[in-house]
């Protein structure tokens, strides 16, 4: 679930319920289902949306919820995903710290012994289990900024101290705060400046994760950060039968589609009730004008002929988009390619096309063209996003 969901279920979950545990995978070290930054949220009556993982680590996130939303209290936890349900780690045994911090120690002090839960997958993780209550102020404030941006498709990172104190019982309240790439915040002033000197103002030739979490250093505190990243943007030119179900599939898995073809009987919401956005372009010869096309922007070309995709991808080189794919056989990519190149577009620049598009998984249908498509862009962006991001912790920072 993409994070613009799961802050339009908080923000409902704690006008509803006034609290809800919100469980993230902190770290992991090894094989695991999923990794740091993935997340759900945990209401009273014990139900859920998102995922940490399923299975196993799915029941020990919501058994330490259920705990979190009764005690009012957060707290971190870990797990090692080998050996027999249950059985805390030998007290003279303790588990290295995942999180590679200033001397070494615990990535917060509120850990207990690591749960050895019943998955041969070998790897080991923790988890911060947060209680949140809609009496905290700043919770209401750092939602609903974090709706805005995400919505607007701007960058934002959520901070919030790590849970400190085990042995108090005392409902705990961390600080948190939101900040937005332009400097606005919400929530924690101080916690704010931090994450603004270190995330959001990182030079260019430091460039610090948009997709994975970060563990900074705030005197004797730990501040977990979470990019809060806007969906990439999906542009399909070609409102066909393999267009339908892939915009479902794209939007399914995160994409914020956009459907774009010269015909209205084709192109309308009707035909694309999953995408967020469905153009009648006058022509294909203008089929990608004032259409916001970035570097995090994903292109599938299938109009409905060789001229127009022709027509669409000479458009489409010129964009500085991460992905362009355009559906056809070799041959017609072959015949499509030696056209462009005479009219003086590198093969270099054509060796970028992801063409024929999609993973050979045998695929015929249009249903079956659209999972090997969506496949490939799910392959594409968790390339990109692999090496942009890493939970990593950075050296104290000078804060006043």
């Amino acid at each position: 679930m993409h994070a613009a969901e799961l802050l339009s279920h908080a923000t409902t979950f704690l006008a509803h319920d006034g609290e809800l545990a919100w469980v993230f995978v902190l770290e992991t070290e090894g094989s695991a289902p999923r990794h740091a930054g993935a997340s759900m949220l945990v209401r009273r009556d014990g139900s859920s949306v998102g995922s940490v993982g399923g299975g196993p680590v799915e029941a020990y996130a919501l058994k330490h919820a259920r705990e979190v939303l009764k005690e009012k209290k957060s707290r971190t936890v870990r797990f090692v995903l080998e050996g027999l349900p249950g059985v805390a780690e030998p007290e003279q045994a303790p588990a290295a710290p995942l999180v590679a911090t200033p001397g070494n120690r615990p990535a917060a002090a509120n850990v207990r012994s690591p749960a050895h839960l019943d998955m041969t997958c070998g790897g080991r993780g923790s988890l911060l289990v947060l209680y949140v209550s809609a009496e905290h102020a700043a919770w209401a404030a750092v939602l609903a900024a974090a709706q805005a941006a995400t919505n607007s498709g701007q960058q934002a990172w959520l901070a919030v101290t790590l849970p400190m104190q085990l042995e108090s019982s005392a409902p705990t309240a961390e600080e948190v705060a939101l900040v937005g790439p332009d400097g606005a915040v919400a929530g924690c002033a101080s916690l704010a400046d931090l994450v603004h000197q270190k995330v959001a103002c990182a030079p260019a030739h430091r460039p610090l994760p948009v997709h994975g979490p970060l563990i900074l250093e705030r005197g004797d505190q730990q501040v977990f950060v979470l990019p809060m990243a806007p969906k990439e943007q999906l542009y399909v030119f070609g409102a066909g039968h393999c267009a339908q179900p892939l915009a479902t599939i794209a939007s399914m898995v995160g994409f914020s589609v956009t459907v774009i073809d010269d015909r209205p009987e084709f192109a309308n919401p009707e035909r694309f009730p999953s995408a967020d956005r469905v153009i009648v372009c006058p022509t294909f010869e203008q089929a990608l004008l004032d259409l916001p096309i970035t570097k995090d922007s994903y292109l599938v070309i299938m109009t409905r002929g060789h001229q127009h995709d022709k027509t669409v991808l000479a458009q489409a080189l010129r964009t500085p988009a991460c992905y362009i794919g355009m559906i056809g056989s070799k041959k017609k990519v072959a015949e499509i390619f030696n056209h462009l190149q005479t009219e003086g577009i590198s093969a270099e620049k054509l060796e970028q096309v992801h063409a024929p598009i999609g993973l050979d998984i045998g695929s015929e249908t249009p249903e079956e063209i659209a999972v090997s498509i969506a496949a490939e862009l799910i392959q594409e962006r968790a390339r990109r996003r692999a090496t942009r991001s890493t939970a990593q912790s950075l050296p104290t920072p000078e804060v006043s």
